[in-house]
């Protein structure tokens, strides 16, 4: 090798031209993955409030079957246990449960 000359030299292949369609490809594969963030933050966002009233509607009916309970501890002899042939307190859970 003679001084002054280039280590390396000759034709390597083709420029590399313009960058901006790899920037465009990155910047749609952002896009696409912002997306699906965004969609699993929404379904996750239902279920937790499909969660929330669920819960809320067990609990309010436990606390229907509980005062159904209550009333029917503290007078068994009531018309209204009476007429739906309530006889004791398992037939009484029984009948709060469908109410």
């Amino acid at each position: 090798m003679r001084q002054g000359q280039p280590y390396f030299s000759g034709n390597y292949g083709s420029a590399l031209g313009s960058t901006a369609n790899a920037a465009n490809l990155i910047a749609r594969a952002g896009e696409v993955q912002g997306q699906m963030f965004a969609n699993i933050g929404k379904q996750i966002g239902s279920t937790l409030e499909k969660f929330r009233i669920n819960k809320e509607k067990k609990e309010t009916e436990q606390r229907a079957e509980n005062l159904f309970l209550k009333q029917y501890e503290s007078n068994p002899d009531h018309p209204i246990f009476k007429n739906f042939n309530i006889n004791g307190i398992d037939e009484a859970k029984a009948v709060a449960k469908d109410l």
